[in-house]
């Protein structure tokens, strides 16, 4: 028994694509899409969350941010601002893969970059696009090109 079939007779929703959607043009990414979600939600307790992370800049005195001190307890609410970016990948026969919160530089390059270039590939071949992407631009070997890679890989094995 193949194993698509195999799946299928497990009766899983998530799992009952048919293989009529995987062969032909099914499979070919239709399109490439940054989804920004914004809101605010009731942040915890001051303290761990205003700490900073060291970075290597801070070995200059003058770059360095203050000593960290714990704030007096309050029991007043404190809301807080996010934004959040999504990558969602479309196939021509319908399934969708999703991935995030991508950093808004990864989900730049994304848009801008690998957008254009994955349209019309086959979502199947992670391994062949994730070598292309690497390959396709001679800094994505690191930062925000390698977060946007990492990204797209993510949403094709959802």
């Amino acid at each position: 028994m193949q194993r698509r079939s195999f799946l299928a007779t497990l009766g899983l929703p998530a799992l009952a694509w048919t293989q009529d959607a995987a062969s032909g043009d099914g499979m070919k990414i239709a399109a490439v899409e940054m989804w920004r979600y914004e809101g605010r939600y009731e942040a915890g307790p001051a303290g761990a969350n205003r700490q900073h992370q060291v970075q290597p800049l801070h070995i200059y005195q003058d770059q360095r941010p203050k000593v960290y001190q714990e704030p007096p307890p309050s029991s007043a609410k404190r809301m807080a601002n996010t934004s959040a970016y999504y990558l969602k990948i479309k196939t021509k026969g319908g399934l969708e893969g999703i991935y995030g919160p991508v950093d808004k530089e990864g989900a730049i390059v994304v848009e801008q970059q690998l957008k254009p270039f994955l349209i019309g590939k086959d979502a199947l071949a992670g391994e062949t696009l994730w070598d292309q992407m690497h390959r396709s631009n001679r800094h994505s070997r690191a930062s925000h090109y390698m977060i946007a890679i990492s990204a797209v890989d993510n949403a094709l094995w959802d």
